[in-house]
């Protein structure tokens, strides 16, 4: 199991999204992610995980798995 937030530090992101990020998109890929299921255990219902590097205002997105830590980039 990784640490999705520790991996994402060493990579220089942060929780959040970059300014300019419109909320109804993260309010869409959240609902995405409540529908996802996970890789490993097929448990259904991910949770929403944005990360921004804000030096180059680099945005990622992830579901993960609460259960196990398994983590599908979006």
């Amino acid at each position: 199991m990784i640490d999705l937030n520790k991996e994402m530090d060493r990579e220089g992101f942060v929780v959040g999204a970059p300014g300019l990020f419109e909320v109804a998109d993260q309010g869409i890929e959240s609902q995405f992610c409540a529908s996802y299921t996970c890789g490993n255990y097929s448990h259904r219902g991910l949770t929403y995980g944005p990360f921004v590097e804000h030096h180059t205002q680099t945005f990622t997105a992830f579901a993960e798995c609460p259960e196990c830590g398994w983590a599908d980039e979006l």
